[in-house]
């Protein structure tokens, strides 16, 4: 038993050595994976989705994609990823999807304009998918994983030869509330930087209560908070309340950011243009 011991102990230098800090949140976690590493995933990744969605990606005159690509440009340039060169592509089908690939490839289905009718809606959305890959998500659950499987086969080897037990504790009481932990943070961060950028952080709130009229018809309603622990992801229910409650600091943090500001500078010229059109004045 003393291998494992050794085991053990190597382990926990390796984990606390390649520990960093998601600087929005604070939260420590483990990661191994380099950029590089990540970068080189991704583009296998991007191979793979334009095998499978190149006939039905809309051409980059349309109009949702000027308009996306739009509002994803306010929303980098108010992260550190503004550098990346990112791309976007929205592939006409009725899933109500969209990601980001490490590396800044963005695409986004048309199923899911479908519930993001503003574009604060979708400024939610994307800003979502940009937190992810601020706080390096991707990464994160790769790392994650190779610690896993190292902990099941100790585990396996010492208290579970038949792998039930193990599989079900790592995959239910780790793996899996690992996920929902990054998606909530992605949620947090996300906030922040359509705040930033000068979009109504309140939209993230209706975009997921129309998500949740979405489920019901689908008859998903059963996706109560209980059952989140069985998901990758919170519950509907767990997200709009977790929103409501940051809310007061998202809509603060967007007056700090002179979005009233550039609210009013745009909206004197207008009143000024009307009242002169109105009382037929010339200058």
């Amino acid at each position: 038993m003393y291998w494992i011991g050794g085991i053990g102990g190597v382990m926990g230098v390796y984990y606390w050595s390649h520990l960093e800090v998601v600087e929005s949140t604070g939260r420590r976690r483990f990661i191994d994976v380099t950029p590089a590493q990540e970068e080189m995933m991704a583009r296998k990744a991007y191979q793979e989705v334009m095998l499978h969605n190149a006939n039905h990606i809309l051409p980059p005159t349309h109009p949702l994609v000027l308009r996306v690509s739009r509002i994803a440009a306010r929303l980098i340039a108010t992260t550190p990823l503004h550098s990346l060169p990112w791309s976007l592509h929205i592939i006409s089908s009725p899933i109500p999807n969209a990601f980001i690939l490490p590396g800044g490839q963005i695409f986004v289905f048309t199923g899911l304009l479908s519930l993001t009718p503003s574009d604060s809606d979708i400024a939610a959305v994307l800003s979502h998918e940009i937190a992810h890959q601020l706080a390096r998500h991707s990464a994160e659950k790769l790392s994650y994983i190779k610690i896993l499987i190292v902990l099941g086969t100790l585990l396996t080897a010492v208290f579970d030869p038949g792998m039930v037990i193990t599989r079900l504790l790592l995959e239910y009481g780790l793996l899996r509330s690992g996920s929902r932990r990054m998606e909530t943070e992605a949620d947090y961060i996300g906030l922040e930087i359509m705040s930033r950028a000068c979009f109504d952080p309140r939209a993230a709130i209706g975009v997921w209560q129309r998500m949740k009229l979405a489920e019901e018809k689908r008859g998903e309603a059963g996706n109560a908070k209980w059952m989140e622990y069985l998901s990758t992801h919170p519950s509907t229910e767990r997200r709009i309340e977790n929103l409501t409650e940051w809310m007061p600091d998202a809509e603060k943090l967007r007056i700090e950011s002179g979005c009233e500001e550039v609210r009013l500078h745009t909206l004197v010229p207008f009143l000024v243009s009307f009242f002169c059109l109105f009382l037929d004045i010339e200058f």
